[in-house]
């Protein structure tokens, strides 16, 4: 069903899912009990669970077809919440997270309080402060960072829009967010830098 808005003299019809939103706490809940969700982030639409979760990481592992051993970006809420899990956080990425503009990955030598399994095999960590309010106030909630993995199979394209993730994926994981279903903006990856030996940033991908 489609629902009627009037701006002035303009009728602008909605479709109803526009109109519903998710409930965090029951996502959160969800998440916590080792879930694995569909959702948008800030770049493109991901599949996610808790980061600390160890059988949650492998069932994302299992649904992507994707081999274990290579890590996964995480999101985190703010830049409080990134320190409880690098070893060091540079004040040159401090600064640069406090200003950049754009989604941003940044690759660390050495995670903490994460397990193995989200984590390169040299101990670093991939993880970007999220910039979106949904998945600021889920991660908050659940108190922990989710993993951020594009919607697709292991070497298949990226979903750019909600449309474009297969079925098999929607099917498979135990929730598909409402949150922006509707919107046709063509997500993008982030960009991803690490800092070298020499505290010189670099960039992978920008």
């Amino acid at each position: 069903m489609d629902y009627s808005m009037n701006f002035g003299e303009t009728f602008v019809s909605l479709p109803k899912y526009m109109l519903e939103k998710d409930n965090i706490d029951a996502v959160a809940d969800i998440l916590l009990d080792g879930g694995v969700i569909c959702y948008p982030t800030d770049t493109v639409w991901g599949i996610g669970c808790d980061a600390t979760n160890v059988e949650a990481i492998q069932k994302v592992n299992q649904l992507k077809r994707r081999p274990s051993g290579k890590g996964y970006v995480l999101l985190v809420d703010s830049i409080a919440m990134l320190k409880r899990y690098v070893v060091e956080l540079h004040p040159r990425i401090e600064t640069l997270l406090e200003y950049h503009s754009r989604p941003l990955t940044i690759i660390y030598p050495k995670a903490k309080n994460l397990p193995d399994e989200v984590c390169g095999k040299d101990g670093s960590v991939a993880i970007r402060v999220a910039q979106c309010a949904f998945c600021k106030t889920l991660i908050k909630t659940i108190n922990a960072p989710i993993v951020s993995t594009s919607a697709n199979l292991a070497n298949k394209p990226f979903p750019k829009t909600f449309g474009e993730i297969s079925s098999e994926i929607i099917e498979k994981v135990d929730y598909v967010a409402k949150e922006r279903r509707w919107d046709k903006t063509n997500g993008q990856p982030s960009t991803i830098a690490f800092v070298n030996d020499k505290g010189i940033l670099e960039f992978i991908r920008e």
